[in-house]
């Protein structure tokens, strides 16, 4: 069995743990399970986030605005994020 390189992404901002965070190899990781990697938030008022996602050789990157508050009610709203 070869090894499988580890995927990873960056969550950082007004979150009590920011870094780098390991997906997990079988499963989907959505917006708020990256912010409850990175141990919750830092304020209670905290609700704008980008979503960063890394685009083809030689095209910038892609920006996603979401909310926290809209991704709670609503699990459509919960991104699913990827690596990078």
């Amino acid at each position: 069995v070869m090894r499988r390189p580890k995927q990873t992404m960056q969550v950082s901002g007004l979150v009590r743990k920011p870094g780098q965070f390991e997906l997990p190899p079988d499963q989907e990781l959505h917006l708020l399970d990256a912010i409850a990697l990175a141990g919750g938030l830092t304020t209670e008022f905290a609700d704008k986030v980008i979503i960063v996602r890394n685009a083809n050789r030689g095209q910038e990157s892609i920006m996603i605005r979401a909310s926290l508050n809209k991704a709670k009610r609503d699990h459509q709203e919960n991104i699913a994020l990827g690596v990078g």
